[in-house]
């Protein structure tokens, strides 16, 4: 168990890394703290405050706006991150963070579904990877594309139905076929 002195608001920045950590995580933490904290120059207590269940909307908000790309990615990476901000995520205007949001297993299904007509076949792909992506949105995928990486994705995933997957089975490319025919022995079907 950690143990460590909850820090005012004028003294937060002279603690110590891990234990600006623990306070943005803590969901007893004050307001003014998180406040604080939020502009902090460490990628992993901006991260906590995200993680932190109590952690006002404007917050998060002011957090997610001011944050570069490469911060964004790792929030978009993070399995412990809301699916609410997720959403927001998967609106950004780089290809590399809605890839990171469509890989995330903590993304909705919805935000799969939307990310599934995304114009960059990376963030595709990472939708036709997801587990949570709905059935219907894999079938949908596997009718209107003709990308070898995002077939075999979707060959590969357990969430594919077994009509899909049948279908992909006798695909000309024997990587597809393989796979497909693999998860269809994988999974038990009804």
């Amino acid at each position: 168990m950690k143990i460590y002195i909850k820090a005012t608001v004028s003294d937060i920045s002279s603690e110590p890394l891990e234990s600006r950590q623990d306070i943005a995580i803590d969901p007893d933490t004050s307001v003014e703290v998180l406040e604080q904290l939020a502009t902090d120059p460490d990628d992993a207590v901006r991260l906590c405050i995200l993680v932190n269940p109590n952690t006002p909307q404007a917050i998060v908000d002011s957090i997610l706006d001011s944050g570069d790309q490469n911060f964004l990615e790792k929030v978009a990476s993070c399995v412990s991150i809301d699916s609410d901000i997720l959403n927001k995520l998967a609106l950004h205007d780089q290809a590399r963070i809605r890839s990171y949001v469509a890989w995330n297993s903590n993304t909705s299904p919805e935000t799969l579904a939307m990310l599934a007509n995304d114009k960059n076949a990376g963030v595709v792909r990472e939708v036709a990877s997801n587990r949570n992506t709905p059935e219907a949105t894999l079938a949908n995928l596997f009718e209107t594309t003709h990308e070898s990486g995002i077939l075999y994705r979707i060959a590969s995933n357990p969430g594919t139905s077994r009509q899909v997957l049948q279908k992909l089975g006798v695909n000309p490319d024997k990587e597809i076929a393989d796979a497909a025919r693999f998860t269809l022995n994988w999974r038990p079907y009804q």
